[in-house]
């Protein structure tokens, strides 16, 4: 009887185990979870485009800034020498441009008279030339009036290739004109870079090695400025726990550094495995090989929390509810 009560028990025991770990095994299925996360967030290199002495700096480390607040400055001397320079030689251009417009103009009130004068020329000649076949003037008068129609078109054909060789100066001064005017946009966009606003709203972070009056180069990193309204965490999941996952489930996130649990929602799952990238891939043919579970990054979107505030590469415990909807 006792070893029959003792088998019994022993029975119970093990179908509530068995029970218990199969209720397990599909809690975690239904709540995948992972601890190999961090948190990310959209971080902007701040480099300037022109080099040169910082003027001043007008932001901290850690500080709040917004879009549109000015940064820093860089010394802008020699830029506006060089805007200078461009812009007297534009206005050179210019000037030059005008006066050939001008002498253009002149010469076509001058090729009209030429045109009066040999038409009016031209007709004296041929009225001569009838004139001496009937015998009624000298051979000399019809020369003259020959002659003279000759100096008119000559003086014609003369102003119009004097009209051609203005024309063809403007075309070379208007091309002139057009390249310096693009010296200039560069000079006077070149002048405002040497001010740097911040692209976005954020946080400045990394700034520790500048100062004012230090010497720096074109497109040289000199801080970060973290985002402050698009923060995310790449959570990299076991492929064998991908099943159920899909956008749109709710997502539950602890953070090493806080008693608090944040609500995110699945954005994205990763179409590479994280070694898919690294120098020496998992796969390869050699017969040696010994087969790796990988694992994929799931993107969980979540807003940041003024009393616990997010932090760009803090740890955390992610737990997706596969139940939720999608």
């Amino acid at each position: 009887m006792r070893n029959k009560k003792h088998t019994f028990f022993g029975v119970i025991i093990i179908c509530i185990t068995t029970i218990m770990i199969y209720f397990y095994y599909e809690y975690l299925n239904d709540y995948p979870s992972t601890d190999d996360a961090y948190v990310m967030a959209k971080i902007i290199n701040v480099a300037p485009k022109v080099g040169g002495y910082i003027s001043s700096i007008y932001v901290h480390n850690n500080q709040l800034v917004h879009k549109g607040q000015l940064l820093f400055t860089i010394d802008p001397i020699d830029y506006d020498f060089k805007l200078d320079e461009a812009t007297q030689n534009y206005e050179g251009y210019v000037s030059q441009v005008e006066v050939l417009k001008q002498q253009i103009e002149v010469q076509n009130k001058t090729i009209e008279k030429d045109q009066y004068e040999y038409k009016l020329a031209k007709e004296v000649s041929e009225r001569y030339k009838q004139l001496l076949n009937s015998d009624t003037i000298s051979k000399q008068a019809y020369d003259n009036a020959f002659t003279n129609m000759n100096k008119a078109k000559s003086a014609l054909d003369i102003d119009i290739k004097r009209k051609q060789q203005y024309r063809s100066g403007l075309d070379v001064m208007v091309a002139k004109m057009k390249s310096s005017r693009a010296t200039l946009n560069n000079a006077k966009a070149v002048v405002k870079y040497t001010s740097y606003y911040s692209s976005i709203d954020g946080y400045i972070t990394n700034l520790n090695s500048i100062n004012s009056g230090e010497l720096i180069a074109q497109g040289q990193q000199i801080f970060g400025i973290v985002a402050n309204n698009d923060w995310w965490i790449d959570a990299n999941f076991k492929e064998t726990q991908l099943n159920r996952i899909t956008k749109g489930q709710t997502v539950k996130i602890k953070l090493d550094m806080y008693e608090h649990e944040y609500t995110g929602v699945v954005d994205s799952i990763s179409y590479a495995s994280g070694s898919t990238f690294s120098l020496l891939p998992s796969q390869n043919s050699t017969g040696n090989w010994v087969k790796i579970t990988q694992r994929f990054s799931v993107r969980v979107s979540l807003n940041n929390d003024e009393h616990f505030p997010l932090r760009v590469g803090a740890s955390a415990d992610v737990k997706i509810n596969t139940k939720s909807k999608n």
